[in-house]
């Protein structure tokens, strides 16, 4: 079954563009965490759409799971990785000043260390030319864990279901651990985004089994109140400040809420043909339109002083131009070998 998320997923991904674009457009700042809104949710997507391809794809093929992964995230980040260092390489050239990107401390080490995602873990100036980066390292720690979760869960465990809910649970303990020990900044300190992950794998499970399913409404539950104590001690998308609820926190944590309501919605309910190829469409967009933002943002700040919602729209528009293209030269092309990995069509 098509889960219709694609239009959902890229309105994430021009919540991290608002951010990205504060002084061009003021207005929306503030008011809102919007940079914490679009990734926190995109985490909790990513919970609830590896949950189910697990479910209905990859059981017992957890290394399918993670090559298909794998080959969706590399090609489209090597190329806006190489494009960042470009406009750094020119602009250093030309003394012109360049903003949004950097490479303070940034040598072939951390090159190579970025190439491989998970560099991120091992050095803080891995993602000074690309900033997304940081928390698509992120995301990588998720994918793999995933992976080690399945591989787990199909081969030791004859209910699926129980051994899901002991990672659960161990997931949302690793929370509390980080949480109660400052300890955010440690090799581990990304499961403090556990509980969003969780909720959206928990959000897939439930309405798969029902609520009457104890295991899976249980889940839910706790990762729902650990979710909520989550966004209220987050300051931007990734910086860890402890307790407040502030205006802004409390704001961003409605908002949350909401949109998590919206996604149950969309999750149930069938779409057409012309409608999910759309969609569909919108949400090939979004990791292309996530990651190339900042250098294209970068490259037109060089040259233009740009203010006012009218420029904004252009600037919108050029950042989906250019994640069109990105989809058509390097997503597109390995669709048939993504496909080989799944095994099965959606």
């Amino acid at each position: 079954m098509y889960i219709p998320l694609g239009i959902f997923r890229l309105t994430l991904a021009t919540f991290v563009l608002i951010v990205h674009t504060e002084n061009v457009y003021p207005i929306f700042k503030n008011d809102v965490n919007f940079g914490g809104l679009g990734v926190w949710l995109f985490y909790l997507v990513s919970g609830f759409v590896i949950f189910s391809a697990h479910d209905n794809f990859y059981r017992g093929r957890a290394k399918n799971y993670l090559i298909n992964r794998l080959i969706r995230i590399f090609p489209t980040l090597w190329f806006c990785l190489l494009f960042s260092l470009a406009i750094l390489y020119y602009a250093r050239l030309m003394g012109i000043e360049v903003g949004l990107i950097r490479a303070d401390s940034y040598g072939i080490k951390e090159f190579l260390l970025s190439l491989t995602v998970i560099g991120g873990f091992l050095n803080e100036n891995v993602w000074g030319p690309l900033p997304p980066g940081a928390t698509l390292t992120i995301e990588m720690k998720f994918y793999v864990l995933s992976a080690v979760i399945f591989f787990t869960v199909d081969k030791y465990f004859k209910n699926n279901g129980r051994g899901l809910f002991i990672f659960a649970i161990l997931f949302l303990i690793a929370y509390i651990v980080v949480d109660l020990t400052n300890s955010q900044y440690r090799w581990f300190g990304a499961l403090r985004y556990s509980p969003v992950f969780i909720l959206g794998a928990a959000a897939y499970y439930t309405m798969k089994l029902g609520w009457q399913n104890l295991g899976a409404t249980t889940i839910f539950i706790l990762a729902a109140l650990m979710t909520v104590h989550f966004t209220l001690v987050t300051g931007s998308s990734s910086s860890y400040d402890g307790w407040e609820p502030s205006q802004i926190r409390i704001t961003t944590s409605m908002l949350f809420v909401s949109m998590f309501f919206l996604l149950n919605f969309l999750v149930r309910i069938h779409v057409e043909s012309k409608i999910k190829i759309i969609d569909q469409f919108m949400g090939d967009l979004t990791y292309p339109l996530y990651l190339v933002q900042i250098p294209l943002l970068a490259l037109i700040f060089m040259f233009f002083d740009m203010s006012g919602i009218i420029d904004w729209i252009i600037l919108y528009s050029m950042c989906v131009v250019a994640s069109i293209a990105l989809h058509f030269a390097l997503q597109r092309p390995l669709v048939v070998l993504r496909r080989k990995w799944r095994g099965k069509e959606i």
